[in-house]
């Protein structure tokens, strides 16, 4: 009787470790597929980042250019020591060469100007007809694939619209730990500055 008792025992405990193992075993599948809400939560996180960092790149560009706008009669303002401060290593790596390139007398005249095509991408100002006191509008935008496009209208040029503002320069940014600093820029063309220099500063 005592065997017959103990072997029920017996066959009831692994009945429930069978069942434990299989609850387990679901638990865990379970854990490995994210639910519709659980996406749709991701997602919308994913959206709110991408939105927050973008109002940042925005903000670090009306900033800069603010910076330069105050500091124009300023003798010693220099619209690249604005973008410097606002730059990334690689980019500020850009810029020291560039500069280094043109106050260096021991480069040749060619070799000079060769390298003032890569500054003239580097300044705010997206042309050489321009001053800082030609700039009567900045109309900043975010573009679709994260740049930020600064849109300028110069004196002569007041009628018209933002929209039609023929004079830009674009910026891309890369953002960690909240805060955005600009890793390149673009003329109308679309020529990355960082190449430039690279090709052509020595």
């Amino acid at each position: 009787m005592n065997a017959y008792i103990k072997a029920a025992h017996e066959k009831k405990f692994t009945k429930y470790v069978i069942f434990g193992f299989f609850m387990i075993l679901s638990g865990c599948v379970n854990s490995e597929q994210p639910t519709i809400a659980d996406n749709k939560t991701n997602n919308f996180n994913r959206s709110v980042t991408e939105k927050d960092y973008n109002f940042q790149k925005y903000t670090v560009i009306t900033k800069m250019y603010s910076d330069a706008v105050l500091n124009k009669y300023n003798e010693e303002n220099n619209t690249l020591d604005h973008l410097y401060k606002y730059s990334d290593k690689s980019l500020k790596d850009a810029i020291t060469l560039s500069s280094k390139n043109i106050t260096n007398t021991s480069e040749s005249l060619d070799s000079m100007k060769s390298c003032e095509k890569a500054i003239l991408i580097l300044d705010l100002i997206p042309s050489t007809s321009y001053e800082l006191d030609d700039i009567l509008e900045i109309d900043h935008k975010i573009l679709n694939n994260g740049y930020i496009r600064s849109k300028m209208l110069v004196k002569g040029y007041e009628k018209i619209n933002s929209y039609n503002f023929g004079t830009f320069k674009d910026f891309s940014l890369d953002c960690e730990n909240g805060d955005c600093m600009i890793t390149d820029v673009f003329d109308s063309e679309g020529n990355s500055a960082k190449q430039k220099v690279k090709l052509l500063c020595k």
